[in-house]
């Protein structure tokens, strides 16, 4: 179980069109202790050293966030929350296979409301900021 969370997460770019999430210290310290060897450098090891403290308690969960964001804009590879598409997260397992995505099926059933003369086209065109904004709050654990 993954006690320590981020109040929100950092987004990073891994390839052209994948973002990772990462929402907790663990989360954090398990990206950084991936970092290739040869690209590690002092803000490397002040970020990872931040976040292993904030891990033991020695310093605040928002401490160990700040550290990570400021390493990957210092590397250009901080993504801004705005811009990340929900279908450019990668998956997070679960015990029972991969978690369905929210966002996804809410547009798509706003697409096929609008297709049958249910909803207008100015509804529409505001779904998709309302419906991220519910899936990034919502518990993604419930299935509809």
């Amino acid at each position: 179980m993954i006690s320590k969370l981020f109040d929100r997460p950092v987004y990073l770019k891994e390839q052209k069109n994948l973002v990772r999430e990462i929402t907790a210290v663990e989360e954090a310290i398990d990206y950084l202790e991936d970092w290739p060897e040869r690209e590690r450098d002092l803000i490397h090891e002040a970020a990872l050293r931040t976040c292993y403290m904030a891990h033991d308690g020695l310093k605040p969960l928002w401490a160990a966030r700040d550290a990570i964001r400021s390493f990957a804009k210092k590397k250009g590879i901080l993504a801004k929350e705005p811009a990340v598409k929900p279908w450019m997260i990668r998956p997070v397992a679960v015990a029972a296979g991969h978690r369905s995505n929210p966002l996804r099926r809410e547009v798509g059933d706003a697409a096929s409301r609008l297709h049958q003369g249910h909803m207008g086209a100015e509804s529409a065109s505001l779904l998709p900021a309302a419906a991220l904004q519910r899936a990034r709050t919502s518990d993604h654990t419930s299935i509809r």
